[in-house]
């Protein structure tokens, strides 16, 4: 993600890149579009990073979930998985895995 400063540093350079006099001065417009294409890129290119990294963060969880099924004791703790401190409410973290697994089609690439 742009941090603020980023942002900035792209308005900036767009704003103050060309000095009274320079010809062709580029319009207000033009500067703009330039800021919009710089940002549009940057941003295009952090969300390819992040489909990868969840890709890959996928790809780890499936290895690491139990196949298992969860069975739960008499206090609510997953005994099957060795989760025995769950809170009421709370689901085993092998099963919400599962549940995230089922219903991305990402997950089963």
């Amino acid at each position: 993600m742009l941090s603020d400063d980023q942002i900035k540093a792209v308005i900036a350079r767009w704003f103050s890149y060309y000095a009274p006099g320079d010809d062709p001065q580029p319009t207000h417009q033009e500067r703009l579009d330039g800021v919009v294409r710089e940002l549009r890129a940057t941003m295009l290119d952090d969300i390819d990073r992040l489909r990868a990294e969840r890709k890959t963060m996928l790809a780890l969880i499936r290895e690491l979930v139990d196949d298992g099924e969860c069975w739960f004791d008499h206090h609510g703790g997953c005994q099957g998985h060795g989760y025995l401190s769950l809170k009421p409410g709370e689901k085993c973290p092998h099963a919400a895995a599962k549940e995230l697994l089922s219903g991305d089609a990402d997950a089963h690439a």
